[in-house]
């Protein structure tokens, strides 16, 4: 008999102490059979450990782990390592899970021999700010659901249709495409869900859709600002380009798509920053340093300067 957990929903949490104990329960109540929950304490300072032990007290299916503060990439690294399950899902400790999807999801896996699923996600939170952000993780709406397809040609049909999504808890993941093509989560850095889902599309070649919210994300005043408001925060994407630029120099052909992401990144990126005089110039200089201008607009690089 086989006692390999079926999915394992990897939660990384910091600081999340009012909102991870209904995130976990929402994982405890799904009704799928060899349901693994991994749990990564990043060092909370707030009491979250607390809850987490609490929970892990009453339900074997968790497995604890406590570390230092590292940050998300590590911590979602640490719980990847620990996870033992065949298909893995990374959810945010503010987050929800709505019904029972796992099982239906990882019966479509496992039918259709899939690298991984992506999906719909709901917001929910402060009433306020949900209007604007309503559909925001709605992009299933193009794709079908009966048809397998090969990720690079999906990476480059949402780039154009405006429909991809970076975040990692829109998708259901083979443990063993993580293990193959060696996509973790880059450290250091606090764009980490760029560099991981563009390399884990561009490496799959089975990725089904289901078009149907599966998660609700909570939003709070504080997550919909402006995202990109120090230098730091912009080098970071930078950096996401230049590993996915040195990925694409062992496969050339990849070239044209690396291109494509970054002319439609560095394009928001520029024309959503509201950074410092300084930081501006530090900036224009990193871009100059790596040739990356030729992917920035006139128009973007005209509203990186005005902002104030």
């Amino acid at each position: 008999m086989n006692d390999r957990p079926r999915v394992s929903v990897i939660i990384s949490v910091y600081n999340a102490a009012s909102y991870v104990e209904a995130a976990v329960r929402s994982v405890m109540s799904q009704t799928i059979d060899g349901l693994e929950i991994v749990l990564v304490d990043d060092g909370s300072t707030d009491g979250s450990v607390d809850v987490l032990r609490r929970l892990a007290s009453e339900d074997n299916r968790i497995c604890l782990v406590e570390q230092a503060h590292k940050g998300r990439p590590m911590a979602r690294n640490a719980g990847l390592e620990k996870a033992s399950g065949e298909y893995v899902y990374f959810m945010n400790s503010l987050d929800q899970l709505n019904g029972n999807d796992l099982e239906h999801i990882y019966r479509l896996c496992k039918k259709r021999h899939l690298d991984f699923v992506f999906f719909d996600g709901d917001v929910f939170g402060e009433e306020e700010i949900i209007s604007d952000n309503k559909d925001k993780y709605h992009r299933t709406g193009p794709y079908n659901e009966i048809v397998v397809y090969k990720g690079l040609t999906l990476f480059d049909d949402m780039l154009d249709n405006k429909t991809y999504r970076p975040e990692p808890w829109l998708l259901f993941i083979k443990h063993s495409t993580l293990k193959v093509t060696g996509v973790r989560f880059y450290p250091g850095i606090v764009h980490d869900d760029e560099l991981f889902t563009s390399l884990l599309y561009i490496q799959s070649d089975r990725v089904g859709c289901v078009r149907k919210s599966i998660v609700k994300h909570r939003l709070r005043k504080e997550d919909v600002g402006p995202k990109i408001q120090t230098y730091y925060n912009l080098k970071c994407y930078l950096t996401v380009l230049d590993e996915l630029f040195a990925y694409a120099g062992r496969f050339p052909y990849l070239y044209p798509h690396i291109r494509k992401y970054a002319s439609h990144k560095l394009n928001h990126v520029f024309k959503e920053a509201s950074l410092s005089f300084m930081d501006k110039l530090r900036a224009m200089r990193a871009c100059a340093s790596s040739h990356y201008f030729r992917y920035i607009r006139v128009s973007s690089l005209l509203k990186f300067w005005l902002k104030n």
